[in-house]
């Protein structure tokens, strides 16, 4: 009975000296050490990384008076289809005010709304990507947006964009008299 107990107790001393060396162990590896205070920091700290630089192109883009900013133009789908007919010779203005009437019904059905913004650089930087999915439907560098970020007419003048609701716009196109309100003017 003697051999027994003495078998006993060598095998749970053995077994807690199996759990405290893999407690040591594991402590080692995870960084920790036994006799270090908890405030004490486990790793060197990191030294902070610059941010990229912007590209040329990104630079120009930022400094324009409605320049949509460079993280802003990152988006992961590409432009809306439509916006390539938009300047396209070959495309009627009357073919060119309902592709801009598609591209933003495709923004609605996205962000749940149409841009929030009369004038037309506003909805224009809306739909370059600085919305709530920064998704962009027209890409950054379009040719029919001048330098005041103004989206153009087959004409040269500026879209006029009225919101009615936040489901309904009216599209107008100066038409060829490059006049509003006039017999010319194409409306959406």
């Amino acid at each position: 009975m003697n051999k027994r107990v003495t078998f006993f107790t060598c095998l749970i001393a053995g077994l807690w000296l199996v759990v405290l060396v893999a407690t040591l162990f594991f402590m080692r590896e995870m960084g920790q050490s036994i006799d270090a205070p908890e405030s004490a920091p486990l790793q060197e700290p990191v030294p902070k990384q610059e941010p990229p630089r912007p590209s040329q192109n990104e630079e120009k883009l930022a400094t324009s008076r409605f320049a949509i900013p460079p993280q802003q133009l990152i988006s992961p789908l590409p432009p809306h289809p439509e916006a390539k007919s938009i300047g396209d010779p070959r495309v009627t203005p009357t073919k060119e005010i309902e592709a801009l009437a598609n591209i933003l019904v495709s923004y609605s059905e996205s962000i749940g709304a149409l841009p929030t913004a009369e004038d037309n650089s506003r909805v224009m930087s809306q739909l370059r990507g600085a919305n709530p999915a920064k998704r962009a439907w027209f890409p950054p560098e379009h040719p029919r947006v001048n330098n005041k970020g103004e989206l153009l007419d087959a004409h040269g003048t500026p879209y006029n964009f009225h919101f009615e609701s936040s489901q309904k716009v009216t599209l107008r196109s100066a038409g060829s008299d490059r006049e509003f309100f006039t017999d010319d003017d194409l409306v959406h």
